[in-house]
């Protein structure tokens, strides 16, 4: 499949488009070079990130970055934000940053190092160069399907917040190394600037905030009740298709939220998406233990008309299994509230 190029602006509203043709979402894929050349300085650490992250790079839209998507034949291609072919898949995207050269690099591998606690941290990293005719590696083009000149060199994993200075461990007072903590955080929240801290903060915004905890206790939740089960029984999956399957639960994205891209459950509309995140569920939970009690398949295909019975099946398989593993409350996605800005 082609992701790259101008919008498909042929299709008319409510055809398909085929968004999945021979994309191996999650598949890991090793493009770093092993060390910097001779000459180059070294990748930073995540805690050198604010030396080098623009100060505006999380306040701009789409229209302040030039990006580029990884098609199936391990080809970088530019691509408009606004294709649809590139929309319909975005949220499964593994997303990289190239600061440098005010590129957002989407790919449908997974480069990011699991064996990290938390892999959106490992900081700067090193595109491997290609040689020329090298088609065994990551190569790149242009509009126009011409090579491009100046491919990403140096790249960092996506965050969702703006970097900023480590606190310094050397600190003695807990409450002091909070405040640093906080200051920073203070100032914006999923780069929206707040207003001043005089006070508590609007309903809106803070009822806002309040949702975005939940659905991230959701995500987390069916992320722990997965592992703890496969720990438990022995189930070996690959990692990154595992994070893959997760992520369709629903709807794309990562464990943080993305206010451009809500999942479809945070909306009580009856839609494609939440039946596509249902089957999902479905799916990723069919391999747990006792899933034959509660999910059924049916003689017919699930349509948006009867999702309902869908969702009763993968909500009771999910609290049952999650209550019987874990031993708690079971958190459940909610309904995402008004955009306190504009």
């Amino acid at each position: 499949m082609d992701l790259g190029g101008v919008p498909d602006e042929g299709a008319r509203d409510g055809e398909d488009v085929d968004d999945e043709d021979g994309l191996g979402f999650g598949v890991h894929a090793h493009y770093f070079a092993d060390q910097a050349d001779e000459g180059e300085s070294q990748p930073r650490s995540e805690d050198e990130r604010y030396i080098v992250e623009p100060v505006d790079w999380h306040a701009r839209d789409d229209a302040g970055f030039t990006f580029y998507v990884e098609n199936s034949d391990r080809v970088m291609c530019r691509t408009l934000p606004s294709s649809r072919a590139f929309m319909a898949v975005r949220r499964r995207l593994e997303c990289w940053f190239d600061y440098e050269k005010n590129r957002k690099l989407f790919f449908s591998s997974s480069l990011r190092d699991i064996g990290l606690s938390n892999p959106d941290l490992q900081g700067e990293r090193l595109l491997a160069c290609t040689p020329v005719g090298d088609e065994t590696v990551l190569r790149w083009k242009d509009t126009g399907n011409e090579a491009l000149d100046a491919p990403s060199r140096r790249i960092w994993p996506s965050r969702s917040s703006p970097a900023t200075p480590p606190v310094d461990p050397g600190h003695k007072l807990k409450i002091a190394r909070k405040i640093l903590e906080l200051v920073p955080s203070a100032k914006f929240f999923d780069g929206h600037p707040l207003p001043p801290l005089t006070g508590a903060l609007p309903d809106p915004i803070r009822t806002y905030v309040v949702w975005e905890l939940r659905e991230i206790d959701f995500r987390s939740a069916l992320y722990a009740v997965d592992y703890t089960i496969r720990q438990a029984h022995g189930q070996a999956i690959d990692p990154h298709v595992r994070e893959s399957q997760l992520r369709d639960c629903w709807g794309g994205s990562d464990l943080k939220p993305n206010e451009l891209f809500p999942s479809p459950f945070s909306s009580t509309a009856r839609t494609p998406a939440k039946l596509d995140a249902l089957k999902a569920l479905f799916k990723f939970m069919a391999d747990w233990p006792r899933s034959e009690e509660f999910l059924k398949v049916p003689e017919s295909p699930w349509t948006v008309e009867n999702m309902d019975d869908l969702a009763a099946m993968v909500w009771r398989c999910y609290a049952q299994t999650h209550f019987d593993y874990l031993r708690f409350h079971t958190p459940k996605p909610y309904i995402r509230p008004p955009l306190p800005w504009p």
